[in-house]
This record gives structure tokens, C-alpha cells and sequence, in this order.
């Protein structure tokens, strides 16, 4: 477990950018949105890339799948994530921007493995009933690149042999680059 220094945010962008090379826990974030109805939906999906300058996660997905409905009505979401190996929960209040043309985009789009222009081509959209008489995969690809902002971002450290844990906050949006200290 290694020891954070909690002076700037640059470390946790840090071990972001180490847990997407390995495809380490923190790779795999619960990302939220919220419905029609007011009500949150939450799913987990995999932390393609970071950019600690612009504060931003980057993710891919269906551009058919639900969600990208939702942020298009409503940007805010959280993400969260946690690593058992680093005991380091780390929660994002941000705003989703969907893209699907320009040169982000384009970028993303150009750096997709075989699998996933397969996984982004299926015939169906996410969350249809499922019909095995219809082929798996269309000639369409339906990929969106997701950019959450990061408006602020809180850290738990748990440290089980110390006598109280660690929580920060960073907020962005005054834009502070030095943690608060906050009570675990």
C-alpha cells in the first residue's frame, strides 16, 4: 500500500492513469446518470483514459444505450470508484459530455481493439430483448466516447491500523488545487 501526499491532486491522477495500463481496479468505475423520471441509474464501465490538466475521465459506450440519453437531458453524474488494494475510494461530482463526430472523438474512435468495434456494431441496442434468430452484429458502428468533467473530487484513504482514516476534497470548480481536509 503505497503512502499518498495529499498537497495536490497529481498522485490520484497518478494512480489512475497506472490502474488503466494494468487494468487494475480502479479501471472499472460505477458511473451514474439520471432517468426521465428523476430517479439515478447507475452501471459500471471501464476508465478508457485521463487528462489530470483538463480534469477529465474518459469512457466508451453503445451510443444507443440508455445513458447517453440521459446525459444529453441532464450532464450531472457521479462516478466512484475503489481499489481493496490501494483502500482508496475516490468519488467524482462531474458533468457528462457525449461525443459522436469532431476529432476527440475521431481520436477515440481510431484506438478501438477488433473486440470492441464488434461489441459497438451488435445488431441490438443495450437492454433489448434478446433474439437469437437476429444476427449479433450489423454493418453500423454505434460507438460514443464519454468525457466526464470533474467538478470535484473526494478521496477516502482508509488506513485500518491508524487511528482515524483520511478524507480530502478537491473542488475544481473554485478552482482549488489543494485538498480539503474533511472528516472521514
Amino acid at each position: 500500500m503505497r503512502e499518498i501526499d495529499f498537497e495536490d491532486d497529481q498522485i490520484i491522477w497518478k494512480i489512475l492513469k497506472e490502474h488503466i495500463e494494468e487494468a487494475k481496479e480502479l479501471q472499472r468505475m460505477v458511473v451514474s446518470s439520471v432517468d426521465e423520471n428523476c430517479r439515478p441509474q447507475a452501471r459500471t464501465m471501464i476508465l478508457r483514459a485521463v487528462d489530470h490538466k483538463t480534469k477529465c475521465l474518459y469512457f466508451y459506450t453503445d451510443a444507443r444505450s440508455p445513458k447517453i440519453g440521459q446525459w444529453q437531458k441532464n450532464q450531472f453524474c457521479q462516478v466512484l470508484a475503489y481499489s481493496s488494494s490501494e483502500l482508496l475510494q475516490l468519488r467524482f461530482t462531474a458533468k457528462a459530455v457525449v461525443w459522436q463526430s469532431g476529432e476527440l472523438y475521431q481520436s477515440a474512435k481510431s484506438g478501438l481493439k477488433e473486440h470492441q468495434w464488434r461489441d459497438y456494431s451488435s445488431f441490438l441496442a443495450p437492454g433489448s430483448d434478446y433474439d437469437p434468430a437476429l444476427k449479433p452484429s450489423s454493418d453500423k458502428l454505434n460507438f460514443a466516447l464519454v468525457q466526464i468533467k470533474v467538478e470535484q473530487m473526494e478521496i477516502l484513504k482508509l488506513l485500518p491500523k491508524a487511528q482515524e482514516h483520511l478524507r480530502y476534497s478537491f473542488n475544481y470548480e473554485e478552482k482549488n488545487e489543494f485538498a480539503r481536509r474533511l472528516v472521514p
